[in-house]
């Protein structure tokens, strides 16, 4: 059972908002370009701070908001091929969904992984933790994604990760920003078995968990409701799937 993962990050995120449209949110593409490289815009929709400073903390903030961890951490990247490799610091970018990975050797110090060129890769399993682990599934018509795993085990609970730009609120009347442009980092449910040959999209309820278990079903209802889990919550969804994953005899 992996204890690691940030299952409270987790839970804020499923709050899934609808992202928003670029007319609604008052943005043009120039506007869209400059904030995925971390850049102020030069537009009123966003209210564009006027000192150095202020612009530098606009960047900032947009740097922050693009990683699913800004700060770099130790890893490993699982190659398509071959064993994992170590690294001494990696992080995930949210908005062009690929990893970053620390490297002396070529320019600018960081070498880009996309996702078609790894199985997989952890990120912070420094001595003493298990890590964030994240795989490369299928998922329909999207193609490969990163998944982070939140069980290990023939049922693999996974999240996506994407961000969303909500524009600035302004009032009209008195031309005042009311609340600032922000990045919000949404995430969707996803599951894998043996018997989909894709992870495909799920949504927490009674029926769609318990359908996870197969024969086991009415086994995983009881453990359920002996210990209180509730299905429309994912910290116990993940214990549920853990105790069905840990029950399962291993094949010879």
């Amino acid at each position: 059972m992996r204890s690691s993962v940030s299952l409270c990050l987790v839970l804020g995120a499923l709050g899934l908002a609808s992202r928003p449209a670029r007319a609604q949110s008052g943005l043009n593409s120039k506007d869209l370009e400059d904030i995925s490289h971390g850049r102020p815009t030069s537009t009123q929709n966003l209210n564009q701070a006027n000192t150095a400073d202020e612009r530098a903390l606009t960047a900032e903030a947009a740097h922050v908001a693009h990683y699913y961890n800004p700060d770099w951490v130790p890893g490993a990247l699982l190659p398509i091929k071959g064993e994992p490799q170590a690294a001494p610091g990696l992080r995930y970018n949210l908005v062009h969904h690929w990893v970053e990975a620390q490297d002396a050797t070529v320019p600018g110090g960081v070498r880009l992984y996309l996702v078609g060129s790894l199985r997989g890769f952890v990120l912070n399993n420094a001595p003493g933790q298990a890590g964030h682990r994240f795989g490369a599934y299928r998922v329909g018509g999207a193609g490969r994604l990163l998944l982070e795993e939140l069980t290990e085990g023939p049922v693999r609970l996974l999240l996506g990760y994407d961000l969303e730009l909500v524009g600035a609120v302004r009032n009209a009347a008195i031309g005042v920003e009311t609340q600032a442009a922000q990045f919000r980092r949404t995430s969707e449910l996803y599951v894998a078995t043996p018997a989909r040959a894709q992870a495909q999209k799920m949504a927490l309820s009674q029926r769609a968990v318990l359908r996870l278990f197969g024969a086991a079903e009415g086994d995983m209802a009881l453990y359920a409701q002996q210990h209180n889990l509730h299905y429309d919550n994912l910290t116990e969804v993940v214990r549920l799937v853990d105790h069905f994953n840990s029950s399962l005899t291993p094949g010879p």
